[in-house]
């Protein structure tokens, strides 16, 4: 399953990059802040609104939900007004950790290729 990435910006692009390749694979030990993604601007980050959209759009998993608040270690309160919805049958904990999963068992590859190294 190819999904294009030419209608998001560049800014979502690289975050879902690194969310995948940097975060998802340590994510049974630590989920990242929003700080974390965006030390300079945790309030503001790059590309996760557009990202988020898209996700949705294209039905896909949504990885936005690995990131946490450091103070109650759940996502902000944007993740659940934009995935969560109240017909699901689930209360907000139970979507949360039932999303995580998906976005656990969710081949990426096939949406998003893996960084370059960087060489001189």
């Amino acid at each position: 399953m190819k999904t294009s990435f030419e209608n998001i910006p560049r800014s979502s692009q690289l975050l879902l990059q690194k969310l995948v390749y940097r975060w998802l694979p340590n994510l049974d030990d630590y989920m990242p802040s929003y700080g974390d993604i965006s030390p300079m601007a945790p309030r503001e980050v790059q590309g996760l609104e557009a990202l988020s959209i898209w996700l949705q759009e294209n039905k896909l998993p949504p990885i936005t939900g690995i990131i946490v608040l450091k103070a109650t270690r759940r996502p902000g309160k944007d993740f659940f007004e934009r995935f969560y919805s109240e017909e699901s049958g689930l209360n907000k904990s139970a979507f949360w950790k039932a999303a995580i999963t998906d976005v656990k068992t969710f081949n990426w590859s096939e949406i998003v290729e893996a960084p370059q190294p960087f060489k001189l």
